[in-house]
């Protein structure tokens, strides 16, 4: 007990144990602040400062009746073969680029969005651009290294902007290795083609109340939440490991500051987060669960 409040500690983080009346309106808020993000996410999000018994059920439940998650739900495909690259062990070692787009051309006349991730600890940023030229694909990324310095290495598809000869050159003058990725498979580039996916479903959502002309202001919104959710692979949040502290939310509830603060003065911030032990793991387990190169497919006879 705390100040009349019932508390649950987990690993030394004190939660706030919630009554009932409290339940909906706290998953909601954290589901809509992370733009609608899945199942896992809202959960991690929740457990961060709350407790309540059966919250996973509550939180799947929830998840799974939320109307806008329905309309503009995307297929998953299954995956496939494992595409053995190693990666670096520091932030923005390894960053992977790819266009998606078009979509509505905004009063800014953007109409792509140009994606990099980092492979280490998974950042996101989206930038809304004009178009997919080698030029504008060249302005971002100076103004990405700029900001968080120059990766080793680039992986990005068969893109027209990343097979010019000025990209080329581009990569070469800074000492940049570049991959690029066979057009016949897509998913060798797997890490920034499920970004794109995702950030297509929270843009959909958070732009559907309007004629979608302002989704290029709205994108920033997308990128907060891809990066303050809890990722699967690191389980960590990407704007912890890079910044090394928790961002506050977009519209955070005071109950959720008052729990950081109180956690923060019994010395649990929770930003000491290192995805390189979960990051092996995660290899070692995909290369024993995924063959190496893609089965062989058997030959059928045609139809007659």
């Amino acid at each position: 007990m705390e100040d009349g409040r019932l508390y649950r500690t987990t690993k030394g983080r004190w939660r706030l144990y919630l009554p009932d009346e409290l339940r909906y309106d706290i998953v909601h808020e954290a589901h809509k602040d992370l733009s609608h993000l899945g199942i896992d996410k809202t959960l991690s999000r929740v457990k961060e400062n709350f407790y309540f018994p059966k919250m996973r059920e509550f939180i799947t439940k929830y998840v799974n009746r939320c109307i806008s998650c329905l309309y503009f739900k995307i297929p998953r495909n299954g995956a496939t073969y494992w595409h053995p690259l190693e990666k670096g062990d520091t932030p923005f070692h390894t960053i992977h680029v790819d266009h998606v787009g078009p979509f509505v051309v905004t009063e800014r006349e953007n109409k792509y969005v140009l994606t990099i991730v980092d492979g280490f600890s998974k950042y996101v940023v989206l930038r809304a651009v004009k178009d997919t030229t080698a030029d504008e694909t060249i302005i971002f990324i100076k103004e990405f290294i700029c900001h968080y310095g120059r990766p080793v290495r680039i992986i990005s598809d068969q893109g027209t902007a990343f097979t010019a000869t000025i990209f080329e050159k581009f990569c070469r003058e800074h000492f940049i290795i570049h991959i690029k990725v066979s057009s016949k498979s897509p998913r060798s580039n797997g890490q920034v083609e499920i970004v794109n996916g995702v950030a297509i479903k929270c843009l959909s959502m958070i732009t559907k109340d309007s004629d979608n002309s302002d989704w290029d202001v709205r994108l920033v919104e997308v990128q907060w939440s891809l990066n303050n959710s809890m990722n699967r692979v690191t389980k960590c949040k990407s704007f912890d490991v890079i910044h090394r502290y928790s961002a506050n939310g977009l519209a955070e509830n005071p109950l959720i500051s008052e729990i950081k603060q109180l956690n923060e003065k019994l010395g649990n911030d929770g930003n000491k987060c290192d995805p390189t032990i979960a990051l092996r793991k995660h290899v070692d387990k995909e290369k024993k669960r995924l063959p190496v190169v893609r089965p062989h497919r058997k030959n059928f006879r045609k139809a007659i």
